[in-house]
């Protein structure tokens, strides 16, 4: 017998999207599955709506569980559904994205062939508010490099052993963005086997309304928390590139000051420029680029990455 794969999902009023991604969860190639729908407090229609997709499309290989959390934020709500999984594999993804017909197969694949991997990642294809569409970061090596760099391991972008998520995982309940960001970060630190499907197995759909959004200074704090809260995490390790490994999120850092910028924040953006090269530990030219990288990225640059992992 095939075995389960559980599928979290965090909803908050989404009365109007969150069947999209159910139909594409029903559409899978791959059975058996468990899908736990975690409604967050909506003050719509969306717990209502789940409950009658449920009862339409309930079958004994996908069943369903919705549950309801309070406390707000997607990552208490995603720990509430976790608590949920009984197997081995599972995956969170969000309400408001879709999976490809054989998301589900070629990750239980991945897992078979890769029997040591604790994690499973694939491509995915972002759909922006312009109608474009974008192939979102993908690493097949330098996993923990890549995702500082790029967040290669987003919420709708791996797959995971239970007893590992238990163990380096578990989300931050006090982070309200940035959280899968530094969740994937804290899991990768413990050097997980990773095993990458270099198919594109979901889509990610932009909304003006998400999380992240459209732009960044008016949550200016929130992403900082989740950068500091991985600095932290970095410091206290004991890998031999642990100072590599502080200077690559100060360039994170700089990057963000660099993006309240370039949305005319000037004020915001130079204070937190200033506080990172305060306390950045690194030579004088490293330090040098960090505020090029700065002045660079301000003023609409791209492409720093490759140079900042060559220098830092």
């Amino acid at each position: 017998m095939a075995e389960e794969l559980s599928v979290i999902i965090p909803v908050l009023n989404r009365e109007k999207l969150v069947c999209r991604c159910l139909d594409s969860v029903k559409a899978q190639t791959y059975r058996p599955l468990h899908v736990i729908v975690v409604d967050n407090d909506s003050t719509d229609t969306t717990f209502r709506t789940v409950t009658e997709w449920g009862r339409a499309n309930a079958e004994p290989a996908l069943r369903m569980s919705l549950l309801s959390e309070k406390k707000p934020g997607a990552a208490a709500a995603r720990n509430r559904g976790f608590q949920q999984v009984k197997g081995d594999k599972l995956c969170f993804f969000d309400s408001d994205d879709t999976m490809r017909p054989d998301f589900a197969a070629e990750v239980m694949k991945a897992f078979d062939l890769n029997p040591a991997a604790n994690l499973v990642t694939w491509r995915t294809v972002r759909h922006e508010l312009n109608g474009r569409r974008h192939l979102m970061k993908y690493a097949s090596d330098n996993f923990l490099i890549n995702h500082i760099f790029h967040c290669v391991f987003v919420t709708m972008q791996y797959a995971v052993r239970r007893p590992f998520f238990s163990n380096h995982g578990i989300w931050n309940e006090n982070l309200m963005a940035w959280n899968d960001y530094e969740l994937g970060f804290r899991m990768l630190l413990a050097d997980p086997n990773v095993a990458a499907v270099p198919k594109v197995l979901a889509d990610k759909h932009q909304l003006g309304n998400s999380i992240t959004g459209t732009s960044f200074a008016p949550r200016a704090g929130v992403w900082e928390r989740s950068l500091e809260t991985m600095r932290a995490t970095a410091a206290k390790c004991r890998r031999d590139d642990r100072d590599r490994l502080l200077r690559l999120i100060d360039y994170r850092f700089m990057l963000l000051a660099a993006q309240y910028g370039a949305e005319g924040e000037r004020e915001l953006a130079e204070k937190l420029r200033r506080e990172t090269l305060a306390r950045f530990e690194g030579t004088s030219s490293q330090r040098r680029f960090l505020n090029a990288v700065y002045h660079y990225r301000r003023h609409g640059g791209r492409g720093s990455a490759h140079i900042a992992n060559l220098l830092l």
